[in-house]
């Protein structure tokens, strides 16, 4: 070996876990503490020096992965969306290419996760509106990427060619965003309704777009 080359250097490890490992997982700690502090408490209430209480973990690992308070609520709430957004599809996904049977098991997956974490539910339906005009546009990103699978689902079983699915983006993020302000609505108000009354009410934009699909096409 040329002595003038240098050896690669290699991560150090403790107790047999490597360095970026160990940064990963105190970045989940973070994230975990973010749910709890910003679900429980709202984000403007909690301090960086708070959440590192409650993920047990000082200020320097949350530099570590974090600039600032920000980019852990985005982490989080990236975190909140990609787990919805699996959910939602593992559970719509058996029953196609029933469409009312898709969509009423994707909208039980939806709502009873904001009734079973009221921590979710604040993050997704409240706080990601009062942080800043940047995770505003995260959250608009959200509906729209929800309504750009409802449309992948919806298309892929339609004839070819029918009429509807031309204007499906528009119709699929528009039942997006109704599902989104019913959830709104119901959580502001303590979750009054059973879970099954409030499926039954987003399912009636549901049935309107259903019975649209059902008509044949006009020649």
């Amino acid at each position: 070996m040329n002595p003038s080359e240098k050896a690669a250097p290699t991560r150090r490890r403790y107790r047999g876990v490597d360095a970026g490992a160990r940064q990963e997982e105190r970045r989940r700690q973070f994230v975990e503490a973010g749910l709890e502090c910003f679900g429980s408490r709202g984000y403007h209430a909690v301090t960086v020096r708070e959440l590192c209480a409650q993920a047990q973990l000082t200020e320097r690992y949350f530099y570590e992965s974090f600039k600032d308070r920000e980019a852990l609520f985005a982490a989080v709430y990236a975190d909140l969306i990609a787990h919805l957004r699996v959910d939602f599809m593992a559970a719509a996904a058996p029953h196609a290419p029933n469409l009312q049977a898709m969509a009423r098991a994707g909208l039980e997956v939806f709502f009873r996760r904001l009734k079973k974490d009221p921590r979710v539910a604040r993050m997704l339906m409240v706080e990601v509106l009062t942080v800043s005009q940047e995770m505003e546009q995260r959250a608009q990103e959200a509906t729209f990427g929800f309504g750009d699978l409802l449309k992948q689902m919806t298309v892929a079983i339609l004839p070819r060619g029918h009429a509807v699915a031309q204007d499906m983006d528009l119709i699929a993020t528009g039942l997006i965003g109704a599902c989104v302000h019913i959830a709104m609505r119901w959580t502001a108000g303590g979750y009054r309704q059973p879970v099954r009354r409030v499926i039954d009410a987003s399912m009636t934009f549901f049935d309107a777009l259903i019975v649209q699909l059902s008509r044949p096409p006009t020649p």
